[in-house]
């Protein structure tokens, strides 16, 4: 039998394992309070993407995000480009995240961009890439006021 000044059970042991899960409990409720974004919501918005520094049409789209009440992003991508675009006549997959100061982080299933940036005052996405060339792209999302549809009139016999 070992003696009790031995044990890796000591008090002082102990304590110092309890500090450091409540530290560690501490620290991760932190941060996932940080990253919620309240109630779920869904945004329609129209979009720009370019090339930085270019003086070239962007390709436009609209798109829609699904906001979760952790900060979890689902949605879609379509293009409205009057010019060649690679992504015309598909629905794009968009998947991120909106964390905490309101970073964003953007990700669409075709192109393979991921893109990081802000949502600024009046709900605009501001971000960029880089794509598999080594160049900047700059994408801008601009939040659409969606009219509320009219309740369809009831019929009364």
């Amino acid at each position: 039998m070992q003696h009790p000044s031995r044990s890796r059970y000591t008090v002082s042991n102990i304590l110092r394992l309890t500090g450091a899960f409540a530290f560690a409990v501490a620290t991760t409720a932190g941060a996932a309070l940080a990253v919620t974004v309240g109630t779920p919501h869904t945004t329609h918005y129209t979009t720009e993407m370019g090339p930085r520094d270019s003086f070239s049409v962007p390709y436009t789209g609209t798109m829609e995000l699904k906001y979760s009440s952790d900060g979890i992003i689902n949605g879609t991508y379509r293009s409205t480009s009057v010019r060649p675009d690679p992504m015309s006549g598909r629905i794009v997959t968009v998947t991120g995240a909106l964390m905490d100061n309101n970073r964003i982080r953007l990700s669409f299933a075709y192109g393979n961009y991921s893109f990081r940036g802000t949502v600024e005052k009046g709900g605009e996405i501001v971000a960029s890439a880089t794509d598999n060339r080594g160049k900047v792209v700059v994408f801008k999302a601009q939040p659409v006021a969606q009219k509320h549809a009219t309740p369809a009139p009831t019929h009364e016999p």
